[in-house]
């Protein structure tokens, strides 16, 4: 049978990096509380349909947040509707799951709607963005807010040496202190 995760022994306690996908992070992490994360799943998954488990398991494993998440709302959906006493099968048709109870079917299609290319390249942006103001030498807590993103928007490498250069223009000490 199949695993979401990875079997091996897990000694990574760093903390993810903005570009690592999240499968990545959960599947390499030995942090205790992803542990406990990857053995709920790892039960929901037993539980879940076993047809059409390579696509499932692509889109699980997948470095693309957007198809984690949506693989993520079958498991959950999945695991709801039976722990309601719903029979849950899986369908050949355009749903991924029809529920059946008391006479009644309901039918389930898990899927996230946006625009996924762009979505996509501005989330990549913003994360080499966020990994490259982590490594600067700063003793400043720095936040990140995208308001807006367009063809105009500075490129990374341009917008950090910006934030560094603007950073070692403050003094720490002038700046942390009260009023």
């Amino acid at each position: 049978m199949y695993s979401l995760f990875d079997k091996f022994e897990r000694t990574n306690l760093d903390y993810s990096e903005y570009q690592t996908s999240t499968f990545d992070f959960y599947n390499q992490t030995a942090r205790e509380e992803f542990a406990s994360i990857r053995e709920t799943l790892e039960s929901w998954y037993f539980h879940f349909p076993k047809i059409d488990q390579t696509e499932f398991l692509g889109r699980f494993r997948s470095n693309n947040n957007h198809h984690l998440l949506g693989a993520l709302l079958e498991l959950f959906t999945h695991r709801l509707f039976s722990s309601l006493g719903f029979k849950i099968e899986r369908t050949g048709n355009s749903c991924d799951f029809v529920s059946l109870k008391d006479g009644s079917q309901i039918f389930f299609e898990c899927t996230l709607s946006a625009d996924p290319l762009i979505n996509e390249m501005v989330e990549q942006h913003v994360n080499i963005i966020c990994d490259r103001l982590n490594r600067l030498k700063s003793r400043f807590f720095l936040n990140l807010s995208v308001e807006q993103f367009n063809k105009e928007s500075p490129a990374q490498g341009r917008l950090t040496r910006w934030i560094e250069t603007k950073l070692k223009e403050v003094d720490y000490s002038e700046a942390t202190e009260g009023p």
